[in-house]
């Protein structure tokens, strides 16, 4: 190329790290902040270009920010603009760091997908990743579904001015894909309202992905069913017909710490809570903004994107119910415990 593409050139120095000139293709991957530190990130970001033959080419911007770095570089298959982001003005900040790879899209529908990451499972893995191709042209249903390889979700974004469609998928390691146009050829879309579009999109896949994580970790959290199962045995025990004296105050003091634990995770899951009302609070205020509406006769997207938000919703009632039967039952075997203990006066062992 002539010159520098920097597509983000505006949007760097406002720290959004979207692009505004149509047409556009490019894949963002998102670390989660909890995994790795600042330097980490960088410096994978560094072997990710060396392992995709990425190279500066001559005349090409460099943009560094304390938190933000954006340049172009080129390979075999065209130039990039490529940024890294640690810290932005968006709500997917506070979650995630970013690595970001965009090109022009001059040709319209692109068959090939965007550079992918090494396969190494010694590196750094994405919490997830999706790939945007933003057209300058309207698409048709046929067009979005053969790029989406399926039927995919649909939805309309300021008020029926832009089409998206997309798979919403977070299975496995395969990207989610968007398409997003301009719902008619009758002029260019604005700069700032292409760029708002995609930063959105990053935000609501951010909140998404957030919000898969806390499902992970309380699924593998098996604290409450432990609990659980320690209060079922200590109930069976609690009532058995003979006791070892020595097993009395070791029971009193289990009940006990069954009560304290369950206390313990009640306040975990109330804060888990209040984190999950806010990301899904952020996440329709975001389509407020995007002023959505559904196509009619077509799946609607967002609902898609919204399911990780309800799976933890109803794995966090589950837990809760787990929680208080818990707490129920450890209070009724320490309240026998007590009653067996006072009726067997200063000999319990005898029985």
């Amino acid at each position: 190329m002539s010159k520098p593409l920097l597509l983000h050139a505006l949007s760097v120095k406002d720290r959004m790290l979207e692009p505004n000139e149509l047409p556009l293709h490019g894949r963002v991957w998102a670390f989660s902040k909890e995994e790795c530190g600042r330097e980490a990130f960088v410096s994978y970001c560094l072997a990710v270009m060396a392992n995709l033959d990425m190279k500066s080419g001559k005349g090409m911007d460099l943009s560094l920010r304390r938190d933000v770095i954006a340049f172009d570089a080129e390979n075999k298959s065209g130039t990039y603009t490529i940024v890294i982001s640690l810290a932005d003005d968006s709500l997917a900040s506070d979650y995630f760091y970013f690595l970001g790879l965009w090109q022009r899209s001059e040709g319209g529908l692109k068959k090939e997908g965007a550079p992918k990451l090494p396969e190494d499972k010694e590196m750094l893995q994405p919490t997830f990743q999706y790939e945007v191709l933003f057209s300058d042209k309207q698409f048709t249903a046929a067009h979005a579904a053969k790029w989406l390889k399926n039927e995919g979700y649909r939805a309309s974004l300021y008020d029926g001015l832009v089409n998206i469609a997309g798979n919403a998928d977070f299975s496995g390691s395969a990207p989610a894909r968007f398409i997003l146009s301009p719902s008619s050829d009758k002029g260019k879309l604005p700069k700032t309202l292409v760029r708002h579009a995609l930063y959105s999109l990053r935000n609501l896949m951010a909140l998404s992905g957030a919000a898969q994580r806390m499902y992970h970790s309380i699924w593998s959290d098996s604290i409450e069913v432990g609990l659980q199962g320690r209060v079922g045995e200590l109930a069976q025990a609690a009532v058995a017909e003979k006791v070892p004296a020595e097993k009395w105050d070791e029971m009193v003091r289990s009940s006990g710490d069954i009560l304290f634990q369950a206390s313990e995770m009640e306040c975990l899951r109330a804060s888990q809570g209040s984190r999950l009302q806010g990301v899904n609070a952020l996440f329709h205020c975001i389509l407020d903004e995007l002023h959505h509406c559904e196509h009619h006769g077509m799946a609607p997207l967002w609902p898609r994107l919204l399911l990780s938000i309800e799976l933890v919703e109803d794995l966090m009632d589950e837990r809760e119910a787990t929680l208080k039967r818990t707490e129920k039952l450890a209070a009724q075997v320490l309240q026998v415990l007590q009653a067996r203990i006072m009726t067997l006066g200063k000999q319990p062992n005898s029985d």
